[in-house]
């Protein structure tokens, strides 16, 4: 009897560790998923002299850059970067190697340390590709090129970057990574220059009712972009052009919409609301 006794309470000792083990995974899971306070996120679109992506994430001591605008947009997005005290990129993402997202890439890395660089699988002739990742590899940057969804958290950002389900496509803009960020309760979405193939890719992802969308392809009419703007429903919109051709421009009424060309454009958010700066 005594040694059921001792088996019954090792047996019981032994679930009262593994239902305290769980609820402490549980407690654990539950603080870490809530939140809590965050610090404010500055989301910066740099100046463009034309239609150029160049966004700029900063948050606690972390900044993450999307895309680095055209060769000549160098001056403006170093004097944004010097307005704001940074002096490293914690994330560089090239969301694909066309001269307006990859043009400053190579003056960025020369002026700033980039400790990370993420950028889509790429196999094809391009010298101003070719010579960003020669600098890469010369600079021994770390270099992420996804095939699957992967998750990077810098502060209080969590980025969740999506790459292209194709390692083949006919345009060069439907290799663009996709790029979700959290901050908070706010989200916001950059998709490169998605076109039709990508873009309906990106339709079958999990992300809607996104509070700051970055429109693909620079405003630019193209089949799916109504469909996707349906999708993501924002409440602000940001267009890197000095206006939307007018098959887009009728898709924005009752949309608070933002162009970059020429004088960029600034916000910040607090984890609950975005606003203009």
């Amino acid at each position: 009897m005594n040694r059921r006794r001792e088996g019954l309470f090792w047996i019981l000792r032994m679930i009262g560790i593994v239902v305290l083990a769980c609820g402490m995974y549980a407690l654990i899971h539950i603080l870490s998923s809530s939140g809590g306070p965050v610090e404010p996120m500055k989301i910066l679109f740099a100046p463009t002299e034309d239609d150029a992506d160049c966004t700029i994430l900063i948050n606690r001591d972390k900044t993450v850059m999307i895309d680095t605008g055209e060769a000549g947009d160098f001056a403006a997005i170093d004097k944004t970067l010097k307005e704001n005290d940074i002096t490293s990129i914690d994330c560089l993402i090239l969301t694909h190697p066309d001269k307006d997202h990859i043009g400053s890439a190579l003056e960025i890395m020369e002026n700033y340390e980039v400790k990370q660089v993420v950028e889509p699988y790429y196999d094809l002739d391009n010298e101003r590709s070719q010579a960003v990742n020669d600098r890469i590899g010369s600079e021994n940057i770390p270099c992420l090129i996804p095939t699957r969804e992967r998750k990077i958290v810098l502060g209080d950002m969590k980025l969740t970057i999506y790459p292209p389900e194709e390692f083949v496509y006919d345009n060069d803009n439907n290799y663009s990574l996709a790029v979700h960020v959290s901050h908070g309760e706010k989200t916001l979405f950059f998709p490169g220059d998605a076109m039709r193939k990508r873009t309906e890719e990106l339709m079958g992802l999990p992300v809607e009712n996104v509070d700051l969308y970055k429109m693909s392809y620079h405003g630019r009419d193209h089949e799916g972009a109504k469909e996707l703007l349906e999708k993501l429903d924002p409440k602000i919109l940001v267009i890197t052009a000095s206006e939307a051709e007018p098959e887009v421009e009728s898709l924005l009424d009752g949309k608070t919409v933002f162009y970059t060309v020429p004088s960029g454009a600034a916000f910040i958010s607090d984890g609950e609301r975005i606003l203009e700066q």
